[in-house]
């Protein structure tokens, strides 16, 4: 897993650093609440998407996941 939004695959997990970074690099969502340092080289989960930023979690295909699933960046992207 890389530290940036676009050093990942779009099949792998981000981390809390590459989720901040794909806030800009996609514009396509914010961080509404800051990332606590401990989860810059965490797996983000469907729950984490829902608390830190503005990502829709119910759109499909997150929607079906359960909260503690870590959905790849493709998966996060495909709710746009």
């Amino acid at each position: 897993m890389s530290d940036t939004w676009n050093g990942n695959l779009g099949n792998q997990i981000p981390t809390g650093n590459a989720v901040r970074d794909g806030a800009s690099a996609t514009g396509l969502y914010t961080v509404d609440v800051t990332i606590p340092s401990g989860m810059n080289k965490e797996c983000f989960t469907k729950d984490n998407w829902t608390t830190y930023t503005n990502v829709p979690t119910g759109n499909s295909p997150l929607g079906s996941m359960s909260n503690n699933e870590c959905p790849s960046q493709d998966e996060v992207l495909a709710v746009f």
